[in-house]
């Protein structure tokens, strides 16, 4: 299990709906819009201090 960089859901890397590279390191995304979120600006996401982003519909596209 690891912890979605955009919404701080927990996610399991088997059924993620989505990943993304970053500096050598793999992120896994509880939805696809997470993931357009962090491809579009990663270090934004990264910061420790980067506050969940709100929840968000569960819309996979």
């Amino acid at each position: 299990m690891t912890i979605d960089p955009v919404c701080k859901m927990k996610v399991e890397q088997d059924t993620a709906p989505g990943k993304s590279q970053f500096n050598g390191k793999t992120y896994y995304f509880c939805a696809i819009s997470c993931k357009k979120k962090f491809d579009a600006d990663p270090k934004k996401y990264l910061d420790p201090n980067s506050p969940a982003e709100p929840m968000h519909r569960m819309n996979k596209s």
